[in-house]
């Protein structure tokens, strides 16, 4: 399993959470999103659309990524990649 950590210091899109979960959908390991947003770690699966668009990410997010599977190393950089634009 890998994992990264970061803080998101704009707001993330609606746009930007789809592509999130278009991207992350091409990947056979398991990737979870952690979102901690006032003191609440939500935990959503970065394939679920519904799980993905229903968290609020805006400044001041704490975002922990965790991948696990045969391209583990790969779809966290591709996330990551996504993600840390929009700070």
């Amino acid at each position: 399993m890998k994992s990264h950590e970061f803080v998101i210091h704009s707001e993330v899109s609606r746009d930007d959470l789809i592509a999130v979960f278009q991207k992350a959908t091409h990947f056979t390991s398991d990737i979870q999103i952690y979102f901690d947003h006032h003191f609440i770690e939500h935990a959503v699966d970065a394939k679920s659309l519904v799980g993905v668009m229903l968290v609020p990410v805006d400044s001041g997010t704490k975002i922990r990524i965790e991948a696990k599977g045969d391209d583990e190393e790969e779809a966290l950089s591709f996330i990551i990649q996504l993600l840390e634009a929009c700070k």
